[in-house]
């Protein structure tokens, strides 16, 4: 996913029993941006997981401005949703279903065994 300004992802879930989400670019306007935000939610750029209904004094979300590298591993059925942010910039991220990730993760062990390499071997 890549992110640019004024863009947003509104709130939804995803199909099958997992999602991963893994952040590879957060430029640092982005970060000065979201570290000069006041308020409640996540702030530009950031990511909510909303998990009920409830009074106004419930609690019923967790926000999170993501770093470089972060990896959130959460309940397909689990809402979430992406604020908009107006650096002129491009946030990285990239969501995977459980299905789609096990797919890949098959590949890649079959690959790994085919030429008998270890994964220290990959680095």
């Amino acid at each position: 996913n890549h992110q640019k300004a004024n863009e947003y992802n509104p709130p939804h879930d995803h199909d099958g029993k997992l999602s991963f989400v893994i952040y590879l670019q957060i430029p640092d306007e982005l970060k000065k941006e979201n570290k000069e935000y006041v308020g409640k939610s996540c702030g530009p750029g950031g990511i909510e997981f909303v998990y009920g209904d409830g009074p106004r004094e419930a609690i019923t979300y967790m926000s999170h401005f993501p770093e470089e590298g972060d990896m959130f591993i959460f309940p397909a059925w689990l809402k979430h949703w992406v604020a908009p942010f107006k650096s002129d910039c491009t946030r990285i991220s990239l969501s995977i279903g459980a299905g789609v990730a096990y797919l890949i993760l098959r590949k890649v062990y079959k690959e790994i065994h085919k030429s008998k390499r270890r994964f220290d071997d990959l680095e």
